[in-house]
């Protein structure tokens, strides 16, 4: 199942920064950062187009891998992904191949692995270019914390570096560990898990976002705010949506193809008893 999001960084300019929240009634609008994609130091080198090719330079304007790439994504951890015709692969800062273009779809680099697609199954690479774990999973979204989100027989579960199952595949939909905590979708709702896998019973959303500074974006019904890692809210709710200002979380969720509706206190109780405890 290939779940991931159409566009990469190279196709979308995004406006990289610390991630933070801001209520707000509108969507931003989208800063114009002409043909190179803006960021922090610590991409450095960013990618850049010319004529319908992708490389990268500096941002004093130096460049440093030439346009010669069809997409690509910013560095992390020292690699950046980058699509020739044969696929998806990494090179180094000074455009050095360290894991072979091959693949159908690749994620950054988190916490030295790398989640890679062939056809309809997942894996993870090293930047040695040696498969960690092999491909043999229907959706990942990377390694945080020491876990990764992975899917298995329709199910969401966790797995640790060496590809070791860590939290049984019961989860519905989830994202990344963050301060201890990843959200997940059970059902109907979503609530939060610790890294043993036990679910905050009492917690339980509509919709949220990861951790960032100890506080989480939770949805309830039509309002938004925020709750802390013990589920509790720790700031008055809002009617309006609460916009990304920057990249924050993770961006590749599982997409499940329904709107998600309504969460009903009785309904997750349930669900939560069953799967869960």
């Amino acid at each position: 199942m290939d779940a991931s999001p159409k566009l990469s960084w190279a196709t979308l300019v995004l406006l990289i920064s610390l991630p933070h929240l801001q209520a707000d009634d509108s969507m931003p609008e989208e800063p114009d950062f002409g043909v190179a994609i803006s960021s922090t130091d610590q991409h450095d080198p960013i990618p850049y187009e010319r004529d319908g090719k992708w490389g990268y330079r500096r941002q004093s304007g130096e460049t440093v891998v030439k346009p010669q790439f069809a997409d690509c994504r910013l560095f992390a951890e020292g690699a950046a992904a980058v699509r020739t015709s044969a696929g998806w692969g990494f090179i180094d800062p000074r455009g050095e191949v360290v894991v072979t273009p091959r693949f159908d779809e690749a994620l950054d680099f988190s916490e030295g692995l790398a989640a890679v697609r062939q056809g309809e199954s997942w894996g993870f690479v090293t930047r040695r270019d040696e498969v960690a774990i092999p491909l043999k999973y229907h959706w990942t979204n990377g390694f945080a914390e020491g876990l990764a989100a992975v899917e298995q027989g329709g199910r969401i579960g966790f797995i640790d570096f060496g590809g070791k199952e860590v939290i049984k595949p019961r989860f519905d939909n989830a994202l990344g560990f963050a301060q201890g905590r990843c959200p997940v979708q059970i059902g109907k709702c979503w609530t939060f898990i610790d890294a043993s896998g036990g679910v905050l019973k009492n917690a339980t959303f509509d919709e949220t976002d990861t951790f960032t500074e100890g506080l989480c974006a939770v949805r309830r019904g039509a309002k938004w705010g925020y709750a802390d890692v013990l589920g509790q809210i720790s700031s008055a709710v809002r009617k309006r949506r609460l916009v990304f200002r920057g990249i924050g979380g993770r961006a590749h969720r599982r997409q499940v193809g329904i709107h998600r509706p309504t969460c009903e206190p009785g309904h997750c109780a349930q669900i939560l008893e069953r799967r869960c405890l």
